[in-house]
């Protein structure tokens, strides 16, 4: 902008020297013709007025002139001032430059640095990828591993649960049978323990593990029977009706005239009551 405005200012001042040129040359004409007529003496009578006209014109060129002059001197007196201006704001923007090229030359170093630590960092992962790789690998093995254990563990859970729904189911499909009837059929099983009827066995019974006594005839009247040993031998359903909100785990399939018997009893040949391993069976 101030480069603008001085291109300006340097025309305007070659317009106000070409005028003075112009009238200096005028002004030289003048004094020209005023010798011609000096040196001619016969026409001086002839020659007044333009002597007068002379004059005045030389004074009115004098006077445009001095203010050409004035206005030229104004104009150099601006045009040093500009220069002035000019080199003061030179001199901001040389400063302002250096200013900037430091601030870039700084930037550029810590873009550098950036781009130094970017590539190290890279370095490092990429050397180290492998065994990051490795490692998520075992970590995932493992996790995997757990999680087919915890799936084993709902599996053994849910046959369980299938067992004992399956059990419910029985006890509710005898549940609607006439109890008497059903007391009446298991009542006249033959015992696999002896070879006569469990109607005819003494009242009054006592297990050796738990030392409980029990009546054989009120069994089916809501009495609890031993919690180790089957007594009467009958099947699980009649047995888990004897026993109302029990399921117990340990009741094991003989594979023997369809009759069960405790883990107790874990030997097929130890069933009878002298063979049990936590000692004789007290029946009689």
């Amino acid at each position: 902008m101030c480069d603008l405005y001085s291109c300006k200012h340097e025309q305007e001042l070659k317009r106000v020297k070409k005028e003075c040129d112009g009238l200096y040359e005028d002004l030289k004409k003048v004094k020209t013709a005023c010798c011609t007529v000096a040196l001619h003496p016969s026409e001086v009578g002839q020659s007044a007025s333009f002597e007068q006209t002379k004059r005045k014109g030389e004074f009115k060129l004098s006077e445009e002139y001095l203010v050409v002059k004035k206005e030229l001197e104004k104009l150099t007196i601006e045009k040093e001032q500009l220069k002035a201006e000019n080199a003061l704001l030179k001199k901001e923007a040389t400063a302002n430059k250096v200013c900037i090229s430091q601030e870039l030359l700084e930037a550029n170093k810590r873009a550098q640095k950036e781009i130094d630590r970017l590539i190290t960092e890279n370095a490092y992962l990429k050397l180290n990828s492998d065994k990051n790789m490795e490692i998520l690998i075992d970590h995932w093995k493992q996790k995997c591993e757990n999680m087919e254990k915890e799936n084993i563990k709902l599996k053994q859970k849910l046959v369980i649960l299938e067992r004992e729904a399956e059990i419910y189911q029985s006890v509710g499909r005898l549940s609607g049978m006439n109890e008497q009837q059903v007391e009446q059929m298991e009542m006249c099983k033959v015992s696999r323990f002896r070879a006569r009827p469990i109607s005819q066995e003494a009242p009054v019974k006592e297990c050796s593990r738990c030392h409980q006594f029990f009546i054989a005839e009120e069994q089916n009247a809501g009495h609890l029977l031993c919690e180790y040993h089957e007594f009467p031998p009958v099947d699980f359903p009649m047995w888990s009706r004897l026993l109302p909100g029990e399921v117990v785990e340990a009741l094991v399939v003989a594979g023997c005239m369809g009759f069960k018997y405790w883990i107790c009893c874990d030997q097929l040949q130890k069933r009878r009551p002298q063979g049990c391993k936590y000692g004789p069976h007290k029946f009689h």
